[in-house]
């Protein structure tokens, strides 16, 4: 029930968020695009642990319907490291829609891989696991784009005080202490809300190409004055 109760505060301050996002101009550049995406599928997250957590209790754990639930949810997980390694990649290496359909193509497969392999549901002590397989290939997937993340991060070093880099500092301190958390008490999962802060954050770090194009006109106009 606690991690339901941070669930549910999550969901309703990045809906606040969201709205404030979506209702703002923005220029469409690869950054925002990421950010986008990020924040839809943080909202879906949110909703697929809530919703999840209602199914657990009701239908109980081996049902086709929570099945399902698991699968989408190590899917989602799956996709929100994902983009936010798009994010950081882009970052450090500003080249990444050369790239990008590798990296989706390739992402999708895993993905393809992920929905055919079993999942499996152990109820103990009122605390519902899951595990096997498809589980398995998830948290290798995402140590692999942690691991990526981290290569970018070091790569772009002398550059690592921007403040774009703090999302990611923040998501392996995060991580790490849910994790933590998670294997002194089971029942207590706060991936998802990490997540949320770390979207968060990106919204207050992400640069606003609004901004600095009024930036560049403002100091444009105070040359051409003098």
């Amino acid at each position: 029930m606690i991690s339901v109760s941070f669930s549910i505060c999550c969901s309703l301050f990045m809906i606040l968020i969201s709205i404030i996002y979506f209702n703002k101009k923005r220029i469409q550049n690869f950054d925002n695009k990421i950010y986008t995406t990020i924040l839809i599928l943080n909202l879906i997250g949110l909703f697929i642990d809530i919703s999840g957590y209602f199914c657990f209790r009701y239908f109980g754990v081996e049902s086709l319907l929570n099945i399902i639930i698991g699968k989408v949810y190590l899917l989602y997980y799956l996709t929100y490291v994902f983009c936010l390694m798009l994010y950081v990649y882009n970052l450090s290496f500003k080249n990444l829609e050369k790239y990008l359909k590798k990296f989706i193509f390739s992402f999708m497969f895993v993905c393809f891989i992920i929905s055919l392999l079993p999942i499996y549901f152990k109820f103990e002590d009122n605390v519902a696991f899951s595990y096997g397989p498809s589980v398995n290939l998830v948290y290798t997937m995402n140590f692999i784009f942690i691991g990526v993340m981290v290569f970018c991060l070091f790569k772009d070093f002398k550059n690592a005080k921007q403040k774009g880099y703090i999302p990611l500092f923040v998501f392996i301190v995060l991580t790490f202490l849910c994790l933590m958390i998670q294997k002194l008490n089971p029942s207590i999962t706060l991936l998802l809300t990490s997540n949320s802060i770390v979207t968060l954050l990106m919204y207050f770090t992400i640069e606003n190409p609004d901004i600095k194009l009024l930036n560049e006109v403002y100091k444009n106009k105070e040359l051409m004055e003098q």
